[in-house]
């Protein structure tokens, strides 16, 4: 709903990779110096684990846990995120009720909580924050002063139209550049508006509804004819957009072009005027990332009357910043994304929405260095950074012994492999907040001027040095990333935690989960998007004709495997716009099992519980993935995200590694088990 500023390349993310339940069993017999491992009371022994392994993994958890009124979805992401969020809780209500130092986390945290849940101030303000920008809509004549409205408006991440950001160069990586993009839909995606089943209908009918109670309830009056005209609006953008499958082809969005010749081209918007109220340096050249899109959108605004374009402008008013207005206008919203799209019956607790906005702005990182201040493990991160080096030396074998792949090709993939970095726990450098005013008189004043103020600092960056001791999120995060522009792989301290990872869980485990995080970040830096980064982070091909070929050839059978899989009648996993996501998956477990292999070298193996070793690494493994899901959670996680469903990022896999096969016995021919000429060997 809020956009501060484009995010121009993600990182590629691993999200919800949560751990396993940390359970003591003390009749049992572990390796000497452990005493937990995985939770086998979640296990539906009666499925077969040659036919859904998922379900025999999981399928006792799966039929207890249903999904609680206040999410969208339930699994191992949220038992870790529960344990990191009473810390989180305890640290709000402490620093909000204290007088703090001004321009210090605790005060910058704190007085931003203070605001956030004081209900009676926000409604007694009501919506007196939007009105500068509602007069500035309401003072436009003609489209020729659209470029002063759009950039006051994306001074303070209200969208509108399209978007602009300043990101690392993809390559030329070693400076800032300008993106401009697609935007101005407020809908998930472009699918959204042009899917015509039963259930998009649905959505589409109470999103219309939903523009025109937002309107109703600031006391702004609009006809059924108006805000049909704001729909269709939006829609003219959606056609000209790219959808989430095709977002992930990055040659198609970098488009560099000098900003001489891009005014030329595209001559129907102020350009020069819009940059210099953005507070832009000067600059020669801009990255146009869907060309069609910008040369559409004036052809689109211009098709409709100025009454109707300024509806549109203050519907986007509303919709981004509703949240932090009345608690009627939160409510409302709710209604509408939180639970007509997503499923979710209620709003989660006012702590946990505030410590859900923290994360999610400028403040975050500091919210994450009071979290590490009170819970992180020096322990944990020595042993987190020895199963990286374990999977590194792995990896590197791995690549060397490839048979599909020529020596040239090797040669460039292990030199990218020696070039990874590692960030664990936290950042070097915390982030400063110099020139950041937060009190505690206004919430929504509070949230414009924190938008305000980050996309500033993203603009200033245009002609700043790369900061490489930058993070890409909190420390308190429960993910993990790859950055493929700095050739570096990250874990939070969120994530270094039980029960994502514990000394006093037995390695089987640990490698299962942490280890194929570990190992999922490392491949991410070679599945379909970041292989076309080389090894200095640059978007460059370093493969030989034949190797890509044989790479798509091998991916692809990914692709049509998971469009296979139902995860609800009719609604099909996209095997496209998994892809990386899948081959990550994939990847990270096979270099985790076999750094775990070498790790076991000359220690006794025992049973457990009749399980091997091995069975119980795969039984690990599967629990990471254990979840239950909304429906409507499912339709938004398959339509627009680019993991597949828990379930599928087990059985997907699996279903590929003879080393699974091995351990559970599973014959040829079965659900499991992908027939010779179908298995994926990637890496």
């Amino acid at each position: 709903m809020k956009n501060k500023h484009i995010l121009l390349l993600s990182s590629v993310v691993l999200t919800a990779c949560s751990g396993l339940t940390d359970t003591k069993n003390p009749d049992i017999n572990l390796p000497e110096g452990t005493v937990n491992t995985l939770d086998f009371s979640y296990m539906d022994t009666s499925v077969n684990p040659s036919e859904d392994f998922y379900q025999y993994a999981n399928g006792n958890w799966v039929q207890n846990n249903p999904v609680p009124d206040s999410k969208t979805k339930i699994g191992s992401f949220d038992e870790v995120q529960d344990r990191n969020n009473k810390i989180l809780k305890e640290i709000l209500l402490e620093i909000s009720a204290s007088k703090n130092e001004p321009g210090t986390e605790e005060q910058l945290v704190g007085d931003y909580y203070f605001t956030f849940s004081n209900t009676d101030q926000r409604n007694s303000e009501g919506y007196k924050a939007m009105e500068p920008f509602m007069q500035k809509i309401d003072a436009m004549k003609s489209l020729d002063e659209l470029h002063t409205v759009l950039a006051e408006l994306h001074n303070y991440g209200v969208g509108g139209f399209f978007e602009v950001g300043v990101e690392q160069d993809l390559k030329v990586n070693t400076k800032h550049s300008v993106y401009l993009g697609q935007g101005g839909i407020s809908l998930p995606d472009k699918d959204y508006y042009t899917k015509t089943d039963d259930a998009s209908k649905s959505i589409q009918s109470a999103y219309r509804a939903y523009i025109q109670d937002m309107f109703k309830l600031s006391g702004l009056t609009k006809t059924e004819e108006e805000i049909q005209q704001i729909y269709e609006l939006e829609y003219s953008l959606a056609m000209l957009s790219m959808n989430s499958t095709e977002l992930r082809n990055i040659a198609l969005m970098y488009n560099p072009i000098s900003y001489r010749k891009f005014k030329e081209e595209f001559p129907k918007f102020k350009w020069d005027e819009y940059y210099k109220l953005r507070g832009y340096a000067s600059f020669d050249t801009l990255i146009a990332m869907q060309p069609k899109f910008i040369e559409g959108f004036m052809s689109v605004a211009k098709t409709y009357d100025i009454e109707n374009v300024k509806n549109y402008l203050q519907f986007k008013v509303l919709n981004s910043l509703g949240s932090v207005m009345t608690t009627d206008m939160e409510a409302m919203q709710f209604a509408f994304y939180g639970t007509k799209i997503s499923g979710q019956k209620k709003q989660k607790e006012m702590l946990e929405r505030g410590i859900d906005k923290l994360t999610g702005n400028e403040l975050g990182e500091a919210l994450g260095h009071l979290f590490v201040n009170k819970s992180f493990s020096p322990e944990a991160k020595a042993k987190v950074n020895e199963m990286v080096d374990n999977l590194t030396i792995v990896y590197r074998k791995r690549i060397k012994d490839l048979g599909w792949m020529s020596e040239e090709t090797k040669e460039k993939a292990i030199e990218k492999m020696n070039a990874f970095t590692r960030k664990l726990g936290y950042p070097d450098k915390w982030k400063s907040y110099e020139g950041l005013t937060i009190t505690r008189n206004s919430y929504a004043q509070n949230s414009l001027m924190l938008d305000k103020y980050s996309i500033t600092k993203n603009t200033k960056k245009l002609n700043e040095p790369i900061d490489k001791s930058k993070w890409g999120m909190p420390p308190h995060m429960v993910n993990a990333y790859y950055n493929p522009l700095q050739t570096e792989i990250v874990f939070p301290a969120g994530i270094m935690q039980p029960p994502f990872f514990d000394e006093n869980v037995e390695d089987a485990v640990n490698y299962a989960r942490m280890g194929a995080v570990i190992g999922h970040e490392f491949t991410h830096g070679f599945d379909d998007q970041g292989a076309q980064f080389n090894a200095a982070g640059q978007f460059e091909n370093w493969w030989t004709e034949a190797d890509m070929v044989q790479f798509n050839e091998r991916t692809n059978k990914l692709v049509n495997q998971f469009n296979g899989f139902e995860a609800l009648p009719g609604l099909y996993v996209n095997g496209r716009l998994t892809l990386g996501e899948n081959i990550a998956d994939f990847g990270g477990l096979t270099i985790a099992y076999y750094a775990w292999k070498e790790s076991q070298k000359g220690k006794p193996q025992v049973a457990v519980k009749g399980f091997s070793p091995e069975q119980r690494f795969f039984l690990a493994f599967a629990q990471i993935w254990k979840s239950n899901y909304t429906d409507a959670a499912m339709n938004l996680q398959v339509n627009t995200n680019p993991h597949s469903p828990g379930k599928y990022r087990v059985n997907g896999p699996l279903s590929n590694m003879p080393e699974f096969f091995e351990a559970f016995n599973i014959p040829e021919g079965s659900p499991m088990r992908q027939n010779e000429d179908n298995i994926a060997v990637i890496w």
